[in-house]
């Protein structure tokens, strides 16, 4: 109905084919028009800023080297009211891109983990996101929400490029790349830091600690993990609702639990939320047990997510997967916006806070 309604609006020959996507407050399409071109449509931003998804293709434009991991931007219309599908961004559409969410969750797209093809896969991958990664730092502009879903990976399995895409949650001090209008937001990000370099240093480690989380993803068995029917249940007597989207609210008694997030959403489509503490405990698990999966590249990953110098560990262990606070825990990411100062003032307390490098 969306897809009609817009095509209603449209000048011909430019019409709406299907929907590529949608995520909780913006959906996208496929455009074309004349020729055979086309195009990315998207639509909604009542979180988000439309005017961002330039930023990387500006981040393009500043260093040759950079163009190949962002996408170009062709038209920009922004509106007041963020209900309104004035609201809209017209850009490049990778058609051959295959999300690298989808591709660690098929169990017969990519080659076997720890196999030579998987390995030389992964490795090819991984440096692309740390190529484009390293750019976005000298740019000084910051992915809090840097995640599978928002790499895609051209070519699927032949890997032939890497782009970043989605950029409604980033930050930027830089008025190059963000205009006048960023800093506004770049301070209500990080007014908890004392200067602003230190600012900039805290969202560089926790951007690179996303990339890392990805890169790391890339080489190991994702879907078997995510499919292990004894490891990821909801605790005992919780019963979840069928087919939960990630807006529902929190139960009494779910805060607790990263599993249970948005009334067990992730539990319900298998994924990992990419920016907890959590991911890196799971992730480490691999790299202590089957080291062989990650080739020449067990030292990169083993540094990038700072493995021997923090302790990611839980204790006690958990089989288990219902990621819920130990006892004694402090509840910090999860309370009311009032109680931030007592998060700031405790959150050290907390060994496994979900968002520790967040803090």
């Amino acid at each position: 109905p969306v897809l009609q309604e817009i095509n209603q609006l449209l000048p011909a020959p430019w019409t709406l084919v299907r929907r590529l996507g949608s995520g909780q407050s913006s959906c996208v399409y496929e455009l074309r028009g004349m020729g055979t071109a086309r195009y990315a449509f998207k639509i909604g931003y009542k979180d988000g800023d439309a005017q961002k998804e330039a930023w990387g293709a500006k981040i393009a434009a500043r260093w040759e080297g950079a163009a190949p991991y962002f996408i170009q931007v062709y038209a920009m219309n922004q509106s007041h009211d963020p209900d309104s599908l004035e609201t809209c961004v017209v850009m490049e559409m990778v058609e051959d891109g295959v999300s690298l969410q989808s591709l660690l969750s098929s169990s017969d797209i990519l080659p076997p983990s720890g196999s030579p093809e998987r390995i030389a896969w992964a490795s090819k991958v991984g440096a692309m996101i740390a190529d484009a990664l390293i750019y976005m730092n000298k740019a000084e502009v910051y992915r809090g929400d840097l995640k599978a879903d928002n790499v895609m990976v051209v070519g699927g399995a032949a890997a032939e490029g890497v782009k970043i895409i989605d950029w409604e949650e980033a930050v930027t001090p830089n008025t190059d790349i963000g205009g006048e209008g960023c800093l506004a937001q770049w301070r209500c990000h990080t007014y908890h830091t004392t200067t602003k370099e230190i600012a900039k240093i805290h969202k560089q480690i926790q951007q690179n600690l996303c990339g890392a989380r990805l890169i790391a993803g890339c080489f190991i068995d994702f879907q078997t993990l995510l499919q292990d029917p004894e490891r990821w249940c909801p605790p005992h007597g919780v019963e979840l609702p069928r087919h939960p989207q990630f807006g529902d609210p929190w139960k009494a008694g779910h805060t607790g639990s990263l599993l249970l997030l948005s009334s067990g959403y992730y539990l319900e489509t298998q994924q990992l939320s990419w920016s907890t503490h959590v991911t890196v405990t799971l992730l480490e698990e691999y790299l202590e047990h089957r080291p062989d999966w990650f080739g020449e590249w067990h030292e990169h990953v083993s540094a990038l997510l700072l493995t021997k110098s923090l302790d990611w560990s839980r204790s006690p262990p958990l089989l288990a997967e219902d990621w819920k606070l130990f006892d004694g825990a402090v509840s910090l990411f999860f309370t009311s916006n009032s109680r931030f100062e007592e998060k700031m003032q405790r959150w050290r307390e907390m060994r496994n806070n979900c968002h520790v490098d967040g803090f």
